[in-house]
């Protein structure tokens, strides 16, 4: 408590996820083991002290961590100012790279893509080069495309491409064979408590709100159990126990919902946004699509939605 946090300099996380589908080919990789690779200065590591032993039969000692450590307050913060700074440094020699870490990352992944898979070949070149200028190392690839890392030694199960297992990237699971967004849901037993649901909702992780229908019903739910005024842990009443069985029952179905990563078609000629909102006593939602007219039809492209439940206040 006694560290500056710092100011919040990590990007948002639905416009890097955003991005990423802007992109024919994608590519992904994070940065390994950044926190540990970015050293402290020693008038700030004294604020860094653990206990640790590395058997019982040893005393307990004092250690100092001289390295950038998660969990630490100020650890997001002096990560991602070390990036930047070497983005200054070193940035003017690889331009797309700089693209890519300022604006197409999140903490130490990044998502990016290319229009082929030789934009994509240069800028991993660009991005290895850039980042091993500052002792940092890539990690973790994945692409759409096999090409993208041939002769890398690797196979493409190992790479993310090929397989039958989505990767997770950002919350959100990617399969790079077809190539699209899928859910996969929590099948953990809660208790059919407040609690219990709260928990529930919170394992749905939907920031760009592809699953707002769902969710939306999940919150306004939740919003009934207080209006019950039900304790914590005390079990549902009989009706919202019926109530939340259907839905636990029906949530696996959200795993068979794929959304395209790529909303780009280079046959389109004219591009639209746009957006729909609306309200009820139960809550209110916006939504914005992108509607593409191309040499073979219009498309159309879920881009982001954002839901509420109606306030029990009302003026």
């Amino acid at each position: 408590d006694k560290l500056l946090v710092g100011p919040k300099l990590q990007n948002d996380i639905g416009q890097v996820v955003t991005r990423f589908r802007l992109y024919k080919v994608a590519m992904s990789c994070d940065i390994k083991q950044m926190y540990r690779e970015i050293a402290l200065h020693p008038d700030d590591s004294v604020y860094q002290h653990i206990f640790f032993r590395f058997s019982p039969d040893e005393p307990v000692r004092e250690w100092e961590l001289v390295r950038v450590t998660f969990g630490i307050s100020s650890a997001p913060f002096l990560a991602l100012r070390t990036l930047k700074q070497l983005v200054l440094d070193e940035g003017p020699s690889y331009p797309r790279a700089v693209q890519v870490i300022s604006q197409e990352s999140y903490i130490d992944d990044l998502l990016t893509g290319g229009s082929s898979v030789d934009e994509v070949l240069q800028l991993k070149e660009e991005l290895i080069a850039l980042l091993s200028s500052g002792g940092f190392q890539l990690d973790k690839w994945a692409s759409s495309e096999p090409g993208v890392f041939s002769g890398m030694g690797a196979t493409p199960r190992e790479l993310g491409v090929g397989g039958s297992d989505s990767l997770k990237v950002l919350g959100l699971w990617w399969d790079p064979t077809p190539d699209v967004f899928r859910f996969k849901i929590d099948v953990t037993d809660d208790p059919f408590t407040k609690r219990g649901v709260l928990s529930r909702i919170a394992r749905i992780y939907d920031f760009n709100g592809y699953l707002g229908p769902v969710t939306l019903g999940i919150k306004s739910f939740l919003q009934q159990l207080w209006m019950e005024t039900l304790g914590w842990d005390d079990s549902l009443p009989g009706k919202f126990h019926n109530q939340w069985n259907r839905t636990l029952d029906e949530l696996p179905l959200l795993e068979s919902v794929s959304i395209p990563r790529c909303i780009l078609d280079p046959t389109w000629y004219r591009i639209q946004f746009v957006g729909f909102s609306d309200a009820s006593s139960l809550g209110m939602a916006a939504v914005v699509y992108l509607r593409a007219e191309t040499t073979f039809g219009v498309s159309c492209h879920l881009i982001k939605s954002k839901t509420k439940v109606a306030p029990l206040k009302t003026w």
